[in-house]
């Protein structure tokens, strides 16, 4: 999670990022790579393991009970938040940011509109905006942007937070939202797409081209599940279409739909 420092021979210091465990990662260390090497064989086994493995994201805890390992996340980041961050920058009241914390990690993917959400923990605007910062820059949390062709556009658009680690979800359950943090934290989109209400889980957009992704952790897809992907493709020139699920693969017209799993 942390960055780590190390100085080179010119006395130049590099900054590496060590990402909690990815799902394939996870298999290995747990002796289950061949599950991927017959996905088919072992579709139900690899869904099992997965639920387990998004509140597992780091070795230390990859074998323990979910009490545990809870318990292990929780003093993580309460050493991360009043230990690490309040050592590297001014920090008035740590509590407060841990709970600002907190709040992401009951509900990632949260649209963050610093004026009501500052409100709401009846705090000064600018205080919100520098704390969420500390969050960033301390590897707990990602921000997403608005989608747009103009990169100012974006900045100034609404934003959501995801944690830098599913794993920091302090719900009991499967949700979709926490599916939805597994998925960005895996592919680390930049853009999501929200013009009132209608919306696209994510937006790739590399060189030009528009990819547009749609998660669901479900086996069984609706109409309404397309729908923000057709209005996104209505405005946009969109390249590719796809829906990441739980245990379904086929196309739908131009849409691809793919499991998590064949994305490893």
């Amino acid at each position: 999670m942390c960055l780590q420092k190390k100085e080179s021979l010119a006395g130049r210091m590099f900054e590496y990022c060590i990402k909690p465990l990815f799902f394939d990662e996870y298999l290995r260390f747990k002796h289950l790579e061949y599950y991927l090497t017959e996905k088919a064989v072992y579709k139900d086994k690899m869904i099992q393991e997965f639920e387990k493995y998004l509140f597992r994201q780091f070795i230390d805890i990859i074998h323990a009970p979910i009490d545990e390992a809870k318990r292990y996340l929780s003093e993580l980041a309460n050493k991360i938040i009043k230990e690490d961050i309040v050592f590297y920058f001014k920090i008035d009241y740590p509590q407060l940011l841990l709970s600002i914390f907190k709040i992401i990690a009951s509900s990632p993917g949260l649209l963050l509109d610093y004026k009501n959400f500052a409100n709401d923990l009846d705090i000064d605007q600018r205080t919100l905006e520098k704390y969420i910062y500390f969050l960033t820059e301390a590897h707990l949390i990602n921000k997403v942007y608005n989608f747009s062709k103009n990169t100012i556009k974006s900045e100034r658009k609404l934003k959501k937070v995801y944690l830098n680690a599913c794993s920091f979800f302090t719900g009991n359950e499967i949700t979709g939202e926490l599916f939805e943090n597994y998925v960005q934290n895996t592919f680390d989109f930049e853009y999501f797409w929200r013009l009132g209400n209608k919306e696209v889980d994510f937006v790739d957009y590399q060189n030009g081209n528009i990819q547009a992704v749609e998660v669901k952790y479900k086996t069984k897809l609706k109409k309404e599940d397309f729908a923000g992907l057709q209005n996104f493709s209505n405005k946009f020139k969109v390249d590719k279409k796809l829906i990441i699920t739980k245990e379904k693969t086929e196309k739908i017209d131009d849409i691809e739909v793919k499991t998590f799993y064949d994305l490893l």
